[in-house]
């Protein structure tokens, strides 16, 4: 689950990434494979934006 590999982006960053993703594939002729494709894209894009997104300071001293 794409949430879970990425836990510095919020939800709703990462469900309009496969949201998006996912409408690119709308007038696909074949179907099987869709949501592998929309999975590896939305890993790529959101591994390239987690990249580049600084962390959040901690509230806590470790």
């Amino acid at each position: 689950m794409l949430q879970h590999r990425f836990p510095d982006l919020n939800d709703a960053t990462v469900a309009g990434y496969v949201t998006d993703i996912h409408k690119r594939f709308d007038t696909a002729r074949i179907r099987d494979f869709v949501p592998l494709l929309v999975e590896r894209e939305a890993a790529r894009a959101l591994t390239r934006l987690a990249d580049n997104t600084v962390p959040a300071p901690r509230t806590h001293p470790e």
